[in-house]
């Protein structure tokens, strides 16, 4: 019996993360992240869930400073959804912290919040050296880490930018 629920979760998981598969074509990023926390509550041990989930997250921010860049007023919105992305993705790391991936992943989202958030800089870069030292032959992080770097260089350059022209 408890087999059988087991299984009925597992497979109710995978329906919605074929559900997120389907929104994705669509483009609808909402429905995306609905079934992708369905599946994680309905099988939270699947790395492969969380990863999908944190990479929607990193979507879902991307498309919220999008709307920004267009004069919307979506500061609380980042804010509760940049707080949510990364709760998730310190759960994924802490439950498979041997992987790199979810590494890499969790350095994306601190580095695409580098402009606006003061200080999430150094958990890119923690993140993407912790992945480095897990897949040291992967050159694709040591790129991650310098894109990191080009994203806080050119947050600098614009507060220095910015008090220049308060003389």
């Amino acid at each position: 019996r408890r087999v059988d629920r087991l299984q009925s979760r597992f497979s109710r998981a995978a329906l919605a993360r074929a559900d997120a598969n389907k929104a994705i074509a669509n483009g609808n990023i909402g429905e995306v992240i609905k079934n992708l926390e369905k599946a994680v509550s309905l099988d939270p041990q699947n790395p492969q869930y969380h990863q999908a989930l944190a990479l929607g997250r990193i979507d879902q921010i991307r498309g919220i400073i999008a709307r920004a860049s267009r004069g919307e007023n979506v500061q609380s919105e980042f804010q509760s959804v940049v707080s949510v992305a990364i709760q998730n993705t310190q759960a994924a790391v802490n439950l498979y912290p041997q992987d790199p991936t979810l590494w890499r992943i969790q350095g994306t989202i601190y580095e695409t919040i580098i402009p606006f958030i003061p200080g999430s800089e150094r958990f890119s870069f923690e993140s993407y050296k912790k992945a480095a030292e897990l897949d040291p032959k992967n050159p694709a992080v040591l790129t991650d880490l310098g894109r990191a770097y080009m994203v806080f260089a050119e947050r600098q350059q614009l507060l220095i930018n910015q008090g220049q022209g308060d003389r």
